[in-house]
């Protein structure tokens, strides 16, 4: 028991860590408020899959798969769009930190709770590819529940937060899932009220692409796990 009282306690600041997305009282999201929402999420959506999912192990992996950043904290996702190495750096560091996160417990429970996390970084199963859609919708949504959402541009590089957000760079992970679509398609009209009423002029991302092409970006390796 002692092992595992040692795996909460530092499971535990998860509920503290906090995320790069603002709530709707303008504190920042903590990265278990996160994964709680993708769990609502997942209740709400997963008898709508077109798939035939391992429900627990949906769940199981919702739980988990943020595990790491109890001790790598939270990045803010413009600057690893960007930047191989260190999107590669922030995966190296993540996994050095679920070694010594699940050092304590006992060898079953350690290796299911590793299996779930690394199935969600590969993406490669159905039931990984839908909690890894939740997971990019979850941060959709919540930034739809701010007032101001001027913040998006400050944490990073603004002009990939527009293509996340209003040109769909991240829909094609869930194209199969007719519902999840839906759902984001309802939230986009949203933001975009929400960055025109906080300063942020869409037109102005349009425009940056019709002078500069599209970006100069390989935006590949954010998906792969």
């Amino acid at each position: 028991m002692q092992g595992i009282m040692k795996f909460l306690q530092t499971a535990e600041k998860l509920k503290s860590e906090k995320r790069k997305t603002l709530l709707s009282d303008n504190e920042w999201e903590s990265v278990a408020s996160h994964t709680w929402m993708m769990g609502l999420l997942a209740v709400l959506f997963l008898d709508k899959s077109v798939h035939r999912l391992d429900g627990e192990k949906v769940f199981k992996m919702i739980v988990v798969h943020d595990l790491a950043e109890a001790e790598t904290g939270d990045i803010a996702m413009g600057k690893t769009f960007q930047n191989r190495a260190l999107d590669l750096e922030k995966k190296e560091k993540e996994q050095a930190s679920m070694n010594g996160l699940l050092a304590s417990l006992p060898d079953e429970s350690r290796q299911e709770i590793m299996d779930l996390w690394q199935e969600f970084e590969k993406a490669e199963t159905r039931e990984a590819r839908f909690v890894k859609a939740l997971d990019k919708l979850e941060s959709y949504f919540q930034v739809s529940c701010a007032e101001d959402v001027s913040y998006i541009e400050r944490l990073g590089d603004g002009d990939i937060y527009w293509k996340i957000y209003c040109q769909d760079l991240q829909k094609h992970l869930f194209a199969d899932e007719p519902e999840l679509c839906r759902f984001w398609d309802a939230v986009k009209p949203v933001i975009l009220e929400k960055m025109r009423k906080s300063g942020i002029n869409p037109v102005n991302y349009m425009e940056k692409e019709e002078t500069e092409g599209k970006y100069n970006v390989s935006l590949g390796h954010m998906f792969s796990g």
